[in-house]
């Protein structure tokens, strides 16, 4: 919703606040939102109705106007700090879909201006003001067939490069964009001779089998195996990520990521939504979950555990019977073992002498409360790089 910003252009002019989607976002949070939004933080349930009024106003996905967002913006809103409430202390930025030209009001939230998305990250940082630790990923999947942007990506840049609050990670999550496979073979190449991470995504057996192939081929000029490349499962149903593909993954030192926002992709029970995560949690490969990006479901990760440990989606259904994992298995992966794909498994990921204190006290037992209840885990106090960001009214000692 700002102009678009190019290397050699100048800041572009922001967005004024009178302008007609500014006003519509305001208006809907202050009717819609703000009155239901005690209930929503612990309700249960997906917000259908809500979510479906944000489509019918062309709001669902819209994207905040950054021109608009000043510091003292920022600083308003970290009372609301929803992720040290679920609590996330976390976060694996893959970036997202870029706009090759200006954004306007109604382009969705898959698309940003490559050149200031990172702003909100750096702001909030520069003012010590965030609540959570943060990796960004920087992705090719608009590129042109030259890869121009890419090569800038790995001159200009580098990886893990930052402190352990807001850091550089990898490539992703795309390299190029993946239906052009011979620009995406070349991409992966200039990734690996760079020393680079590099994510790239599959959602159906033919795109894994051929993204595999590339990665062997890539491997054979230039080795990947000590660079933690990933591949991040998508798509729906079980069967296709098979064993002999995950094997050859593994021999190149690639982890993978399953994807666990089908609980709200799902609306029909007699179709299987997958993933497989039992079948799949049986192999060695490193593995992690993750939960995509937030127009297509919400980071909350106890939503996500939900579906996991139970194959239940938002509206109630069983929709991936036979493939749940434990409870304790479905936390292991989002936690533990997704710091190994950070390359910070000796500063994350469990609670030990050494590592980064970062702790969440939880309102309810996860392991032991009934699977609905699941959903519904807050934090009653959480704490970040030494720092309280998030603390319940019933915790605080009276004045």
């Amino acid at each position: 919703m700002s102009e678009a910003l190019s290397p050699d252009s100048a800041t572009p002019s922001p967005l004024p606040t009178a302008h007609p989607i500014v006003s519509t976002v305001r208006r809907f949070v202050e009717t819609e939102v703000v009155p239901v939004a005690a209930a929503l933080e612990h309700d249960d349930e997906y917000p259908h109705l809500l979510v479906g009024r944000l489509r019918e106003l062309g709001l669902f996905g819209a994207l905040v106007p950054v021109g608009t967002a000043s510091a003292e913006t920022v600083k308003q809103f970290q009372p609301y700090r929803s992720n040290a409430l679920v609590p996330l202390t976390a976060w694996l930025d893959k970036s997202t879909i870029y706009a090759l030209g200006p954004l306007h009001p109604r382009q969705g939230s898959a698309n940003v201006d490559p050149y200031r998305s990172r702003d909100a990250w750096n702001a909030v940082h520069n003012e010590g003001l965030m609540s959570m630790r943060v990796q960004m990923d920087f992705t090719a999947f608009a590129e042109r067939d030259d890869n121009a942007m890419l090569k800038e990506y790995l001159r200009n840049g580098l990886p893990y490069f930052g402190d352990d609050m807001l850091r550089t990670g990898g490539i992703g999550e795309w390299p190029a964009p993946a239906a052009e496979v011979a620009q995406t073979r070349a991409a992966q190449r200039l990734v690996a001779q760079a020393g680079w991470r590099c994510d790239n995504d599959a959602a159906n057996l033919q795109a894994l089998t051929q993204l595999v192939e590339q990665l062997e081929d890539v491997n054979k000029e230039v080795s990947i195996s000590n660079l933690r490349w990933n591949v991040n499962l998508l798509g729906t149903g079980v069967g296709w990520v098979t064993a002999p593909l995950l094997d050859r993954l593994q021999a190149l030192g690639c982890s993978i990521q399953l994807s666990s926002n089908n609980w709200v992709n799902s609306t029909t029970p007699g179709v299987v939504a997958g993933h497989a995560y039992r079948t799949i949690n049986q192999h060695p490969i490193h593995k992690s979950l993750f939960s995509n990006a937030t127009h297509i479901s919400p980071l909350n990760p106890w939503l996500h555990l939900y579906y996991v440990v139970t194959g239940v989606n938002s509206y109630g259904q069983q929709v991936n019977p036979g493939e749940h994992l434990t409870r304790t298995e479905a936390l292991r992966l989002r936690t533990r073992e997704s710091s190994w794909h950070l390359r910070m498994e000796d500063r994350l990921g469990t609670i030990e002498p050494g590592k980064l204190a970062d702790v969440a006290v939880l309102d309810r037992d996860y392991f032991s409360v009934p699977d609905v209840e699941i959903k519904k885990v807050r934090s009653e106090l959480t704490v970040v790089n030494g720092r309280i960001v998030h603390e319940s009214t019933g915790l605080r000692a009276p004045k």
